[in-house]
């Protein structure tokens, strides 16, 4: 009887260390497919750029809630360049579920010109079967331009430079 529990149990730490998730890479894939979001609105336009980032449920918020998909498909593509980079990411134990955030700059005229709108974005990633992150929620405030420089990256969990919630 002692040896079938050790046996159980030993089974049930191996069985569960087998499973563990590397939570610093999988911030980093996510900070990463936040990256790749903002350079493909950048070249595809952002239009194209979303469609090609958002989940098939994705809910954006324009100012209320809306499909996000339909929103885009049904929508002319907006000039100018929104851009944004992430300053807080974190991403759940199980590894499909994360976000980030961070500010972001509209330039109507486009890239070199500046900025005449600025706000934060969070939005609430998914992570496919295939490992892909699509945006699953995608919400932005407008406010006044920032006073000072955008702080540094902090990944949740992760050993950082500096963090706003401490």
């Amino acid at each position: 009887m002692r040896k079938s529990l050790a046996l159980i149990s030993a089974l049930i730490v191996l069985g569960g260390c087998g499973g563990a998730r590397d939570h610093d890479a999988d911030v980093a894939s996510l900070v990463e497919a936040e990256r790749v979001f903002g350079r493909d609105v950048a070249e595809m336009g952002m239009k194209e750029g979303f469609l090609a980032h958002l989940g098939e449920g994705a809910v954006a918020f324009m100012p209320g809630p809306v499909n996000a998909r339909q929103w885009y498909e049904s929508s002319e593509d907006a000039p100018g360049l929104l851009s944004w980079e992430p300053t807080l990411a974190d991403v759940a134990a199980s590894g499909d579920l994360g976000y980030t955030t961070g500010p972001w700059e509209l330039r109507p005229e486009g890239p070199g010109t500046e900025p005449v709108g600025f706000g934060h974005y969070v939005s609430v990633w998914l992570r496919e079967p295939d490992g892909v992150w699509r945006v699953a929620i995608d919400a932005g405030v407008p406010h006044a331009p920032p006073e000072g420089p955008v702080p540094e990256l902090v990944a949740r969990g992760h050993a950082r430079v500096s963090d706003p919630f401490e």
